[in-house]
C-alpha cells in the first residue's frame, strides 16, 4: 500500500490481506488487530493511535519510524520483531512474549514494559521518561545518553548495562540491580543519593 492512501478509523480487522505486508504511511486510530497472524509484517511511517494487538503474533516484523501511541500488546507475541526508531508512548504490554526482540531508540516515555526480557536493546538516544520497567530483564543494554528521568526501575536488572549521559533524575534504585553497570561519577552520586547517603565533595 502507497505512501499517505488511506485512514482507518473504529475498525475490526479479522484477518490481514495478503498485500498489507508492507505498510507505509497508513493511519489507524481506534482499531483492532486482535489475535492476528502478522508476520514478518513490515511498517514505515504509519501512525496506529489506541489500537489493539492483543494477542496478535507479530513475529519477525519490522517497523522503522513508525508511531504506535496508548497502544495495548497483551499477551502478543513479539518474537524477532523489530521497533527502530518508533514511537511507542503509552503503549502496554502486559505479558508479552519478547524473546529476541530487537529496539533501537525511539521514544518509549509512559510505556508499561513491566516484566519485559529486553537484555541488550539499544536504548541509546530514546526518550524514556517515566516509563514503567518493573521487573524488567535490561542486562547489557546500551542506554547511553538516554532520557530515564522518573522511570520506574524497581527490581530491575541492569547489569553490565551502559548507562553513560543517561538523564537519571527522579530515579529510585533502592530494588534495582545495576551489578557492573557503567555510569558517570555524576550518576554515581544520584544513585548513592537515591540510596539515602549525602553525597559531599
Amino acid at each position: 500500500m502507497g505512501e499517505g492512501e488511506t485512514l482507518y478509523q473504529n475498525r475490526r480487522f479479522d484477518s490481514w490481506p495478503d498485500d498489507w505486508l508492507s505498510l507505509s504511511g497508513v493511519r489507524f486510530e481506534h482499531c483492532e488487530f486482535t489475535n492476528l497472524s502478522l508476520v514478518e509484517w513490515e511498517t514505515h511511517h504509519c501512525l496506529f493511535d489506541r489500537c489493539d494487538f492483543s494477542g496478535s503474533r507479530l513475529n519477525a516484523s519490522i517497523h522503522r519510524q513508525s508511531a504506535f501511541l496508548n497502544c495495548t500488546f497483551t499477551h502478543a507475541y513479539l518474537f524477532d520483531t523489530a521497533f527502530l526508531a518508533c514511537k511507542m508512548t503509552g503503549s502496554a504490554f502486559v505479558e508479552a512474549h519478547w524473546t529476541g526482540v530487537r529496539i533501537q531508540g525511539g521514544d518509549w516515555s509512559f510505556a508499561n514494559l513491566r516484566h519485559a526480557r529486553l537484555p541488550k536493546a539499544d536504548f541509546s538516544m530514546a526518550n524514556l521518561e517515566e516509563i514503567d520497567l518493573d521487573e524488567a530483564d535490561l542486562s547489557d543494554c546500551n542506554f547511553q545518553n538516554a532520557h530515564l528521568r522518573r522511570a520506574n526501575l524497581r527490581r530491575a536488572r541492569l547489569n553490565g548495562a551502559d548507562l553513560r549521559g543517561a538523564s537519571l533524575e527522579g530515579i529510585d534504585f533502592r530494588q534495582v540491580n545495576l551489578h557492573g553497570a557503567i555510569l558517570t561519577f555524576l550518576q554515581a552520586a544520584l544513585v548513592v543519593q537515591s540510596l539515602g547517603a549525602e553525597v559531599t565533595e
